[in-house]
């Protein structure tokens, strides 16, 4: 079964249609062939991108991270590490309080 192309309209500045334009003709393509073109890329990274924040962290990850902390505590033996999401949010309220006074 053979499936059908659709078609969109999208507004834009006459600027950006210029751009296209001459990238599009750079490539030998048309504009629609190039437009296809970048969708499809910009599409496929967000495609890896949602995919790699959606994925569960596997044993071996977790396993992989409990052994570098592990050898960092003994590299560093009586150092302790501070939160640092509590040191973030101590430098606002004091860059706050000094832009404040």
């Amino acid at each position: 079964m053979e499936t059908q192309d659709l078609d969109i309209m999208v507004g834009i500045s006459p600027e950006l249609y210029q751009q296209v334009k001459i990238v599009a003709a750079q490539k030998n393509l048309s504009i629609r062939e190039y437009l296809e073109e970048v969708l499809e890329g910009i599409m496929s990274r967000e495609t890896s991108t949602s995919q790699e924040q959606g994925s569960p962290m596997t044993h071996e990850t977790f396993e992989e991270l409990r052994q570098l902390r592990e050898r960092i505590k003994r590299n560093h033996p009586g150092q302790t590490f501070d939160d640092s999401t509590e040191l973030i949010r101590q430098m606002r309220e004091e860059r706050s309080q000094y832009l404040a006074d």
